[in-house]
């Protein structure tokens, strides 16, 4: 029964409802509806949310629907997502690297808090995260945009992130303490990827698109090998100053001030630990310290 029971799930699963599902497997949706239920009952836990059209996976729904996927037989797969369910896992996903420092010496911190949790990590540009997110596939997102979504709700992290213009020293950016759009408007700039501040940006640039974009960047070790070739300046994260000057590379801030926040988002299924807790504490903590600082 269990081996059917997947086979029915699967194509639940793929066609996303239970009387398409019925049609293809020549069966009637009571007893799909009763091979569904025995099998989260067998396994307690919820597979697919039946109030939307098409039905969608929960992330237990995913896990198991991934390991039909991948051709394993059904004791593997069985065995297999047992063991999931018994590990403590915490996944998270976090664009854009820049604007989010600090985030692995923080996970590794909570790592010693409890060795049992196993972490995640999804480092991709905001719109993977999001579709990730959409899929019900992160416990917890860090984003550098604010946006809704009905599965996961929004943690004030209390945290801004200012950004200025990074340029080789003695590069003849400007004599003054700040940059202003004028100062590069004839320049090669380097944007980062997927743009953390993209909107801040063509706004600090009076809406303007002529500005010459140069190359996109996804950490600031690409940015300062980017800037190091002679590819341009770009724009940084002021807490990364520090890091940039050890190249000899200076920051200059923007006037007026480019700003992004940094949004922490927590799927509402999800069900927090003590030890998760503590991550949430910590994380939380170490962004507000950062703004403290600046």
């Amino acid at each position: 029964m269990t081996e059917e029971s997947l086979e029915i799930f699967r194509i639940v699963a793929e066609c996303g409802s239970n009387t398409e599902a019925a049609r293809i497997l020549n069966m009637s949706q009571s007893s799909i509806s009763r091979a569904l239920t025995k099998l989260e009952t067998r396994y307690n836990t919820k597979l697919l949310n039946r109030d939307s059209s098409p039905f969608t996976l929960t992330k237990n729904g995913f896990f198991l629907k991934n390991r039909i996927d991948r051709g394993m037989s059904v004791s593997q797969q069985l065995a297999r997502y047992i063991e999931e369910q018994k590990i403590r896992k915490l996944t998270i996903g976090y664009a854009f690297p820049v604007s989010c420092k600090g985030i692995l010496d923080t996970v590794l911190r909570m790592k010693i808090l409890d060795s049992d949790i196993r972490i995640i990590f999804n480092q991709y540009d905001l719109v993977s995260i999001q579709s990730l997110m959409s899929e019900g596939q992160l416990d917890i997102a860090v984003l550098p945009d604010r946006f809704f979504l009905n599965d996961y709700n929004i943690i004030d992290s209390g945290s801004e992130c200012v950004w200025g213009i990074a340029a080789p020293s003695g590069y003849p950016l400007t004599p003054h303490k700040y940059v202003e759009y004028d100062d590069i408007i004839e320049a090669s700039v380097l944007r980062p990827y997927e743009g953390a501040c993209a909107n801040t940006v063509v706004e600090w640039c009076r809406g303007s698109h002529s500005v010459h974009h140069a190359d996109s960047y996804n950490s600031t070790d690409t940015l300062i090998t980017l800037i190091k070739s002679g590819a341009g300046i770009g724009f940084a994260p002021m807490h990364e100053q520090e890091f940039l000057i050890r190249h000899d590379i200076r920051l200059y801030v923007c006037h007026p001030k480019i700003i992004t926040s940094t949004y922490v988002y927590m799927r509402n299924d999800f069900e927090l630990s003590e030890s998760m807790q503590s991550f949430l504490t910590l994380y939380v903590k170490h962004l507000k310290q950062q703004e403290d600082v600046r």
